[in-house]
């Protein structure tokens, strides 16, 4: 990895990973919100919250596809892993499940209109999803989809849910100012305070991200840290 991607109003900015130099990667339609790399394709998906549609963009900064859902009303989240992609529906409350080089989605279950926020796969292939008003994150079993609360207690869960390579959560809380760490059984491992109006975030996770162990790639720790330091602090001023 030689660059760091990073959400933007309409677009994508690049990190150069030995300058950290910003500039513009990609613009696209609306506003973006959510954005995740897959290991697959080698492409990122961006969702355009105002246009309600992902956009894949390969490294060259090139649009490849838009991609629509039928029946969506507000696409918000989205996460990748092992070339399944999952993307919620702010409006209908609903999460979807499909591939990164497909174009159909299934709808898998539904959180709460109006407050389904980011979702992430972990490595058993269990999907999870913030819900913002009931302070949790809820999951959906492999294969079955069977829901149930996995975390709770949390204060306005938003757009940042992230699962590190030892299956911990990292979760942006809103109502809180905070960034929290929890284990991979759902306890409680750390809170971060005092980060303002947290929002989307991104969690450093090599073995995830398919990077050769040993020194991790300054592009990547650049893109963890401006996710814990200025990412999270973006106001969703679209939905307050």
């Amino acid at each position: 990895m030689t660059a760091a991607g990073i959400c933007q109003e309409t677009g994508i900015l690049k990190v150069d990973a030995t300058t950290a130099a910003v500039s513009p990667f990609f613009t696209g339609v609306g506003q973006r919100e959510g954005l995740t790399f897959d290991t697959v394709t080698n492409h990122l998906f961006s969702v355009s919250f105002g246009s309600n549609h992902i956009e894949e963009v390969n490294l060259a900064g090139g649009l490849v596809r838009t991609i629509t859902i039928p029946g969506t009303t507000n696409l918000l989240g989205i996460s990748a892993r092992g070339g399944q992609l999952v993307v919620t529906d702010f409006g209908t409350g609903q999460v979807f499940l499909g591939t990164t080089t497909g174009s159909s989605f299934t709808p898998i279950g539904t959180v709460a209109g109006g407050n389904t926020y980011a979702p992430d796969i972990d490595a058993a292939g269990n999907i999870f999803v913030n819900n913002f008003l009931a302070g949790t994150v809820v999951e959906f079993a492999a294969g079955t989809f069977a829901k149930s609360n996995f975390i709770t207690g949390l204060s306005a869960p938003d757009n940042g849910l992230s699962i590190g390579d030892d299956g911990s959560f990292t979760i942006s809380e809103f109502g809180a100012n905070a960034v929290s760490v929890w284990n991979s059984d759902g306890s409680l491992r750390h809170r971060f305070l005092g980060v303002t109006s947290p929002d989307e975030l991104v969690v450093f996770a090599p073995i995830r991200q398919g990077i050769t162990p040993g020194v991790p790639a300054p592009g990547t720790l650049l893109l963890f840290g401006a996710g814990l330091a200025a990412l999270v602090a973006r106001s969703l001023r679209r939905l307050r």
